[in-house]
C-alpha cells in the first residue's frame, strides 16, 4: 500500500469517528452549554495527548539496551512548544475555537445532528473559493459545484413557506463551515513543517483555554452539566479529538487539501446514519434532498483537481 494511501485510509477513518461525534454534540446540547462543553472535551484531548508526545519524544519506553530516557520531560516539552508548533497551534487553535462553537450553537438551535454535518460539509466547496485568495487555481466546475452545494442548502435551511421562516441555525453552521476551511487550508501550510503530534497537542490546548474562557465569561459552568454528559465528553475527547486530530494531521501530511476535503465531507453522509442508527431521528424528504445536493456539489468542485495540483 502507497504511503497516499495509507493517508487517505487514516482520514476516512478520521471521517468517521467525527461523524458520529455530531451525534454526541447533539446529546450533549441537551444538557450543557456549548462553551463549557468543547473546554471539557479538548482540555481533556489536549492533556492527553500532550502526554503521548512527551512519551513519544522521550522515546516513550527505555530504548533497547540502555537504561534510561533518552531525553527528559523539559527537554522534551521545548520540543513540542517549539516556536513553529506555537504559532501553527496558535492559528489552527483558534480558528478551531470559532468553528466548534459555532457548530455547538448551530446544533442547539437546530437540534438537528444530520442537519449540522450536512451544512458544515459546505466548507470543501469553500476551500478551493478561499485559497483563490492564497494564489490557488480553481476552475468552472468549482463555481458549478458551489452552485449545486447551495442549491441543497437552501432545501435544508429555508422551508417550502419561503425565506421567511429560514432557519439561523443553519446560517450558524455556515459560519462553522467558513471555519473549517480556513483551517484545512491552514494545516496544510503548516503540515510538512511541524510534527503531527504537536501540532495537534496545541491546537487542542489552545482551542481548549479560550473556550473555558468564553464559558466563563458567557457561560454557568457546572461540573454536575459535564457529569451528565461524561459519555459524549469522552468520546469526543479521545476518540473524536485526541485520535481524531493525529489522524488528521498525519493524513493530510501526504494528501492534497482538496482531497482531504472531499474524504472528509463524508461526515456529513456518516451523521446522518450514526443519528438514524443511535437516535432513531430522521429528517424529511426535503432535508435529505438538500443533503444529497451538497454531496453532489462537492463531488462536482473537484472535477479535474489533479489538473490544478
Amino acid at each position: 500500500m502507497t504511503i497516499e494511501k495509507k493517508s487517505t485510509f487514516l482520514l476516512l477513518t478520521a471521517t468517521i469517528i467525527w461523524g458520529v461525534s455530531f451525534v454526541a454534540n447533539r446529546v450533549a446540547m441537551d444538557h450543557i452549554s456549548p462553551f463549557t462543553f468543547n473546554g471539557f472535551r479538548l482540555g481533556i484531548a489536549g492533556i492527553l495527548l500532550l502526554i503521548i508526545s512527551v512519551f513519544t519524544e522521550m522515546g516513550g519506553l527505555r530504548r533497547r539496551n540502555k537504561d534510561t530516557f533518552a531525553a527528559n520531560p523539559v527537554d522534551a516539552l521545548k520540543n513540542i512548544f517549539h516556536t513553529s508548533t506555537l504559532i501553527a497551534g496558535l492559528i489552527t487553535g483558534s480558528v478551531f475555537f470559532a468553528g466548534a462553537g459555532l457548530v455547538m450553537w448551530g446544533i442547539s438551535v437546530t437540534g438537528s445532528a444530520s442537519i449540522a454535518g450536512f451544512t458544515v460539509s459546505m466548507y470543501v466547496v469553500l476551500v478551493p473559493i478561499i485559497g483563490i485568495a492564497v494564489g490557488r487555481k480553481t476552475t468552472r466546475f468549482v463555481w458549478l459545484g458551489v452552485a449545486v452545494a447551495v442549491a441543497g442548502l437552501y432545501l435544508i435551511g429555508v422551508p417550502a413557506e419561503g425565506l421567511g421562516g429560514i432557519d439561523n441555525g443553519v446560517l450558524i453552521l455556515l459560519g462553522a463551515a467558513v471555519c473549517w476551511s480556513v483551517q484545512i487550508l491552514v494545516i496544510d501550510r503548516f503540515a510538512a513543517k511541524v510534527k503531527p503530534l504537536h501540532f495537534a497537542t496545541v491546537q487542542s490546548l489552545i482551542a481548549s483555554a479560550l473556550s473555558i474562557t468564553a464559558a466563563l465569561l458567557f457561560e454557568d459552568i457546572r461540573i454536575s452539566d459535564v457529569v451528565t454528559v461524561a459519555i459524549p465528553v469522552l468520546y469526543t475527547a479521545v476518540i473524536g479529538g485526541c485520535i481524531g486530530f493525529t489522524l488528521q494531521m498525519t493524513g493530510q501530511r501526504h494528501v492534497t487539501p482538496a482531497r482531504s476535503a472531499i474524504i472528509f465531507s463524508f461526515e456529513a453522509v456518516v451523521a446522518a446514519i450514526a443519528e438514524v442508527v443511535i437516535l432513531g431521528v430522521f429528517l424529511d424528504g426535503r432535508g435529505y434532498m438538500g443533503g444529497g445536493l451538497i454531496i453532489v456539489g462537492i463531488m462536482i468542485s473537484q472535477i479535474r483537481k489533479k489538473k490544478l495540483e
